[in-house]
């Protein structure tokens, strides 16, 4: 058996199936370290993907504290709109009031614009007889004047 053992086939078997063996064990770590690195190369570009969602998350922030910032500024724009408008309808009817007062006080007018107009005709006619007594006083006194002959 010792001989057997030590022959160079054996030996040279052996020799053979560890070397078999070593390839094989060195395939497999070598695929094993280029999926490592696979991995370790993806997991740095998540890392810089991440660091970069953090600064678009820091922006965001930003934006939603802006945009409350804006709606409250509209809010209060809207509430000061609202109290303006009820202001506003207040002032409204007062003018409707108003409105009301002008159009009785324009009616007034109205009458009185037709009393003046039958005065004017009543002046224009005295004016008339004043001048044709002016211009002939005879015909004035002894024609339908204050003489009736």
């Amino acid at each position: 058996m010792y001989r057997r053992v030590n022959s160079n086939g054996f030996i040279g078997l052996t020799t053979l199936g560890i070397v078999i063996v070593m390839v094989i064990f060195t395939v497999v770590i070598w695929r094993l370290v280029s999926e490592v690195l696979v991995l370790t190369s993806v997991m740095s570009e998540m890392n810089e993907s991440f660091k970069g969602i953090v600064v678009d998350m820091d922006v965001m922030t930003d934006s939603v504290v802006e945009m409350n910032g804006n709606l409250v500024a509209i809010r209060e724009s809207m509430d000061d709109m609202d109290g303006n408008m009820v202001t506003m309808t207040g002032e409204i009817s007062k003018m409707n009031g108003s409105v009301g007062e002008v159009n009785v006080g324009v009616q007034k007018m109205s009458l009185a614009m037709g009393a003046m107009t039958s005065n004017i005709s009543v002046m224009t006619a005295d004016l008339n007889r004043l001048s044709e007594a002016f211009s002939n006083p005879m015909g004035y006194m002894f024609n339908g004047g204050p003489f009736p002959f």
